[in-house]
């Protein structure tokens, strides 16, 4: 009879955690957007993919205009030296932040 219990307890507690990791990698994975769903997303993390139509770099941080073709402005700390050009398309994953009048992507990564 222990043994049909333990089994039975290790089965269920199996799918149990299964489960829990699906449910954790989905809320750890930053969802896909467009801008136009920035201002439903303030303050969380997300992901975005679009076309750089401007690149200004300061030094250690950089300012770059992401298009969609509606744009929106990615602020990103930079941790090593990288150069983005005009043209490129990128995915940039960042916190979207209320600035001035809209919104904008304070950047942690960019791929191209």
């Amino acid at each position: 009879m222990q043994e049909k219990t333990l089994l039975k307890l290790s089965i269920i507690l199996t799918i149990v955690g299964v489960i829990s990791l699906f449910i954790y990698v989905d809320i750890l994975n930053p969802r896909e957007i467009e801008i136009e769903q920035l201002k439903q997303n303030t303050d969380n993390v997300v992901t975005l993919e679009g076309t750089v139509i401007n690149y200004k770099d300061y030094g250690k941080t950089a300012i770059l205009k992401l298009a969609q073709p509606k744009t929106v402005e990615v602020f990103l700390f930079k941790k090593e030296n990288i150069s983005i050009n005009k043209g490129e398309y990128v995915k940039v994953t960042g916190e979207v932040k209320k600035y001035a009048k809209g919104f904008e992507i304070v950047a942690d990564s960019i791929e191209r």
